[in-house]
Formats: C-alpha cells, sequence, structure tokens
C-alpha cells in the first residue's frame, strides 16, 4: 500500500520543541539571559532553539519577558520540511504567565495563538489564514501556572528529589497539560571536553519526556536529552545556527529512521485482514487501546518496557446495518461538535458538507461520500509541518495525512455524523509508521475511514494508539523512535 499522506512526525517534532526551555527565572531580579541551544538527531544538526529573557514592564506592570525561537529542517520520506516557531511570554514577578504569543510556520503556511491568562480562565485567540477563532480555557481554583514545560530547569537552588507539579498553557492543543518535574541526581558530564557537575531533571507532560542536564555552576541548560532520539546542547550563537559540514553524510530520512521495523515481511496491499502483533516500549497503558476490532490480549513487561499483545481483524462494513441520520444518541454528542482545528461549524465547512452528503440519510453512506470526496481533493504535501484548522485545509487542500482527517472530521461533523481522529502506526514498504485516520460512529460501532488510501477498507495493519481530537495526536511524541513490533501472525 502506497501511503499518500506523509507520517505525523513534522507535529510531533513541534510538541518536543514547546517542551525545551523558554521559562521565567524564578528570581525576582531575573538576571538578561541568551541561551543558544543545537538540535542535534544522532550527529546531524537538524536546527537551534534560542531562549532570551529580560525584565520589562508589561500593562503597566514589572513583568519577566521570555522569548523562544526555533527553526528545524529535516528530509522526511524524501522531502524537505522547515519548521519555525516563536514564543513570547509575559509573566508575573512570580513567574506566573499573563500573557502569551505563539507562532509556528511551515510549507508557507502560519498559525498564531494568542493568550490573554487570567485568573480563572484564559481567553485564546487562534489565528490562521482563514481567519480568527476564539476560546475560553477554565483555569480550576488554585491551580499552579507555569510559563511553560521546562517550568524549574532553570531555577537556582533546587535540590535532589525535588519534585513539583504544575499546569501548563499549550498553544498546540490549546489546553492545560499536567506537568511533573523531578530533580533526579547530580551527575558529572563532559561537556566541550570537560568534566562538568550537573544536577539531573526530569520533566514528563502529556507530550514528551525529556532529561535537561542543568550546569550547578551557572544554573543553565548544558545538554537536553529528548524523544525520537534528539538531544539539545548549549553552544555559541555562531554554532548553534550553522549547519553541517559539507562532507558529512547524514543518516537515512526522520520518517524511516523512527519508524517501527517489521520482524517479517508484511504485504504492503492495504488487504491483510488479520495482524497478531506485540507493542514493545510503550510507556503507559494510555496507548493500549481497545475496541470491537483492536483486542488487547495480553499485556506485560519485558526488559523494564511495557508490552502489549494486540489481535485486529478488519472486516468491510455493511452499510445496511448503520444507522441514519440524525443521530440522537448522547453518548457520542461530543463527537459532533467543533472543537480546536476541527471548525465544523464554520459557514464554508458546513457548506461543503451539504454539498457533498446531499439528501443522504445513511450514516456510514454519508462518510463514505465525503471520505471519497478528500481523497480526491487533497494533494499530499510532506513539507508542511503544522497542524492546521479544516478551514484551512478546505481553502488550501494539500497536507499530509493530519490534514486529511481533520478535514474529513469536520465535514463528517458538519453532517451529523459522530467522528474521531486516530493516531497510530500503519503499514508501508515493509515497516510501520506513525499515521492519522478517523473513526464514525455508525449506531452500533466505531468504523475506521483513512482519507489517504485509494478505496475506503481499513486493513489490519492500521494499529491504533490515540483516538479523540485532532490534538490527541501530539501524545505520540512521547513514543516515536522507542517502539519495537514484533509480528506473530497475519492473514
Amino acid at each position: 500500500m502506497m501511503l499518500r499522506a506523509r507520517p505525523v512526525f513534522c507535529l510531533l517534532l513541534t510538541a518536543l520543541l514547546l517542551q525545551s526551555p523558554g521559562r521565567t527565572l524564578a528570581a525576582e531580579t531575573a538576571p538578561a539571559l541568551d541561551l543558544w541551544l543545537g538540535m542535534y538527531l544522532g550527529k546531524l544538526k537538524i536546527g537551534y532553539t534560542n531562549i532570551r529573557q529580560s525584565r520589562e514592564e508589561f500593562r503597566g506592570a514589572p513583568a519577566i519577558r521570555t522569548e523562544s525561537s526555533s527553526r528545524t529542517e529535516l528530509t522526511v520520506l524524501g522531502q524537505t520540511m522547515v519548521q519555525q516557531i516563536r514564543t513570547v511570554v509575559y509573566s508575573d514577578l512570580t513567574t506566573r504567565p499573563v500573557y502569551e504569543e505563539f507562532e509556528m510556520s511551515s510549507g508557507g503556511k502560519t498559525t498564531r495563538v494568542i493568550a490573554d491568562i487570567g485568573r480563572d480562565s484564559i481567553q485564546c485567540r487562534l489565528v490562521t489564514a482563514s481567519g480568527d477563532s476564539r476560546r475560553t480555557i477554565p483555569i480550576p481554583p488554585g491551580t499552579e501556572l507555569a510559563g511553560d514545560a521546562y517550568m524549574t530547569a532553570l531555577d537556582r537552588g533546587l535540590k535532589v528529589g525535588d519534585v513539583f507539579q504544575r499546569k501548563s498553557f499549550n498553544p498546540l492543543t490549546l489546553a492545560l497539560d499536567d506537568i511533573t518535574v523531578r530533580v533526579d541526581r547530580k551527575e558529572t558530564i563532559e561537556f566541550d571536553g570537560k568534566p562538568v557537575e550537573t544536577l539531573v531533571i526530569l520533566t514528563k507532560t502529556p507530550m514528551a519526556e525529556l532529561t535537561t542536564y542543568q550546569s550547578l555552576q551557572d544554573g543553565q541548560a548544558l545538554r537536553i536529552d529528548a524523544a525520537m532520539g534528539i538531544t539539545m546542547l548549549r553552544e555559541p550563537r555562531d554554532k548553534a545556527m550553522g549547519i553541517q559540514p559539507a562532507e558529512y553524510r547524514p543518516p537515512q530520512d526522520f520518517a524511516i529512521l523512527t519508524s517501527v521495523r517489521s520482524n517479517v515481511d508484511l504485504p504492503s496491499t492495504g488487504k491483510l485482514r488479520r495482524l497478531h502483533i506485540r507493542l514493545i516500549g510503550l510507556p503507559d497503558d494510555v496507548f493500549v487501546l481497545e475496541d470491537s476490532r483492536q483486542r488487547v490480549l495480553e499485556r506485560g513487561e519485558t526488559d523494564g518496557a511495557k508490552t502489549a499483545t494486540l489481535l485486529i481483524r478488519a472486516e468491510a462494513f455493511d452499510p445496511a446495518r448503520s444507522a441514519e441520520l440524525p443521530v440522537e444518541d448522547e453518548s457520542v454528542s461530543r463527537w459532533m461538535s467543533a472543537a480546536p482545528y476541527v471548525d465544523s461549524d464554520a459557514i464554508a465547512i458546513c457548506r461543503k458538507a451539504r454539498d457533498i452528503v446531499r439528501e443522504e440519510k445513511n450514516i456510514f453512506r454519508a462518510a463514505l461520500a465525503i471520505r471519497d470526496w478528500v481523497h480526491r481533493a487533497m494533494a499530499p504535501r510532506g513539507e508542511m509541518g503544522i497542524l492546521r484548522p479544516a478551514t484551512d485545509v478546505l481553502k488550501d487542500p494539500a497536507g499530509v495525512c493530519r490534514d486529511y482527517s481533520v478535514l474529513f472530521a469536520a465535514l463528517a461533523r458538519a453532517s451529523g455524523i459522530p467522528c474521531r481522529i486516530v493516531g497510530g502506526l500503519v503499514l508501508n514498504r515493509g515497516d510501520f509508521y506513525y499515521h492519522a485516520w478517523n473513526e464514525v460512529w455508525t449506531g452500533e460501532q466505531w468504523v475506521p475511514l483513512d482519507c489517504t488510501t485509494p478505496d475506503a477498507f481499513v486493513d489490519a495493519t492500521h494499529i491504533k494508539l490515540t483516538e479523540g481530537e485532532a490534538t490527541e495526536m501530539f501524545r505520540m511524541g512521547r513514543i516515536i523512535g522507542q517502539l519495537k513490533a514484533e509480528v506473530l501472525a497475519f492473514e
């Protein structure tokens, strides 16, 4: 099976970059900061991050301004993806954030998020080529907010055993993330050819897990080990922004490097009906999902890593079994509502949904009509490294698998069809790649549909790891580059 859309690596790289050090210093007399980090995939330089911090006045009050910017360049399945991110956070002198601007650009597209952070809510604006949308995020009483996921790693006075739990506004998911930071140990590492004593700080978020080596001498990060084999190293500005020497030959591209290798030769026909597989290296059970087609046969542990043995059976769904529109089941009503990036209430989306579905009342046949339209209308464009709302994708119908799935979800929900976005693995060219597709509720079960494949049948090599809204895919940042697969049987 040829996969028309590129996998979700670029999106997950964005999630990783948001975890890099850009928080405010805890001291009221925060010194100026200008920190440069080179980003590496193995020995390959793939980009840089810069964090600048200063004391300023914001809206008439003293504040700490933290600006972080990054640029990455990767080859993903033969195409070059360039991604740029800029974040500006203003915090009060207790380091509580009060305002944030986030901008992400890739493939000629830009997404901006502007957040006013109050005491009991965050007022967000999502600004894209198709216009503005607004969202209010409640802040639960007693919540301690951090400027971002890396909320303590620049603090002085940390000691081994310290544990901090906070919440942080995530401009990608437009939600509050739970953050846990633990000072794990002291360790001497080699840096610039010299031994340096550091504190090792472990940061865990829903999207990533980081290990930071903080210098005991100046309190700044020397090295950050992240998911997907990515490392960030403190460097002078010119070196951090520099490119790889001309004589260096990079390894295979990012998609291939982070793919999950199969231990047997599986036919990439898109027609497999049954797959018995063991996944090794899962961080926790949140990625072990079960439904009518994907059964969990066994959970275990191998060499300290969680495992899950799955049996996936793929069957063509008979439209005669489908319920009819409108759907009145309250248990699936949330999957018919607009959500971040799935702007199913937009006028252009509603109009296109009516044009596609027309008078069709059978839920599955209506969903098939939308799937076929998205498949025909969209063009694969692998260099698109940002998450866009469905209205943007409809306006410029090109992108990667997540763009296909976001557009389908919006059109389905606009038609009254309960729809979820799924993230996981799919077989392509003999190995498993990270991918996104959809599920629709037919009245008796969730049925998968993939807009990137030539026909509507979703075979057994689609392995589900996340389900829900588009933002749930970011969770896979915790497992990319970590998973192994053992195929036990197939047919």
